[in-house]
C-alpha cells in the first residue's frame, strides 16, 4: 500500500509543475496579456508540422520551470488564425515578448541561444519594497 500512495504522491507533483499555457482565443490571448500586467510574457507562436517548432517544444518547457517569474504562452498559428493575423506572424517558430500588453521583443526562427538572451535582457529582477519600520 507504501508504495502506491507514493506513486500517487509523485504523480500529483508532476501535474503542478509550470508549463507554458496554450491558447484557446484571441479573447483567451488578450486577457493573458491583461492579467500579466507588469510580468514578463513570452509567446511562442508555432505549429505541429515544423520540425523547429517540434524541437523546440521541450526547450520552452524547461524555459518555463527555469524562469518562475515569466509567464509563458503558446499559440498554435495553424489553430488559432485570428491571433497570428493581428500579431502578423511571418516566421514559426516565433518569440514574442510582452510587458503591460505592450510588445517588446521578437525572436524569429529556432535560435534558443537567442531566446534564452532575451529572457535573461528583459527578465530583470524587480526592487523589492521593505516597510519602514518607523512608519
Amino acid at each position: 500500500m507504501h508504495i502506491f500512495s507514493s506513486l500517487f504522491e509523485n504523480s500529483s507533483k508532476n501535474v503542478n509543475q509550470k508549463m507554458p499555457y496554450e491558447i484557446r482565443s484571441i479573447v483567451d490571448f488578450d486577457q493573458q496579456l491583461e492579467d500579466a500586467g507588469d510580468q514578463l510574457v513570452v509567446v511562442n507562436f508555432f505549429t505541429n508540422w515544423s520540425v523547429p517548432c517540434m524541437l523546440l517544444t521541450c526547450k520552452f518547457e524547461e524555459l518555463s520551470k527555469q524562469y518562475i517569474n515569466v509567464k509563458f504562452l503558446r499559440v498554435n498559428v495553424d489553430t488559432q488564425i485570428e491571433i497570428s493575423v493581428a500579431q502578423e506572424i511571418r516566421t514559426i517558430p516565433t518569440f514574442r515578448f510582452f510587458m503591460n500588453k505592450q510588445r517588446l521583443d521578437d525572436d524569429l526562427g529556432a535560435n534558443l541561444a537567442g531566446l534564452v538572451n532575451s529572457l535573461k535582457k528583459h527578465d530583470l529582477p524587480k526592487p523589492k519594497l521593505t516597510t519602514c519600520q518607523i512608519c
